[in-house]
């Protein structure tokens, strides 16, 4: 237990770098009139969609009245 807890802690301790390199970064990018960084983080399009915009129930409908093929 105390050598995972010891793991745990360095994982969270290279995360808090990462994150405080990201900003620096993410800072730079902006000042020069870029859109921000997000980190790396990114979600599938279904879930952009039905999470943020239609809904799930939004989505299904429209994948079945809108087919693809």
């Amino acid at each position: 237990m105390k050598k995972a807890l010891k793991c745990l802690a360095e994982a969270g301790e290279e995360a808090l770098r990462w994150r405080a390199a990201v900003r620096e970064i993410g800072g730079r990018i902006m000042g020069k009139g870029f859109p921000s960084f997000s980190g790396g983080f990114t979600k599938a399009p279904f879930d952009v969609i039905g999470d943020s915009l239609r809904g799930t129930r939004g989505v299904m409908l429209d994948m079945f009245r809108f087919p693809m093929n």
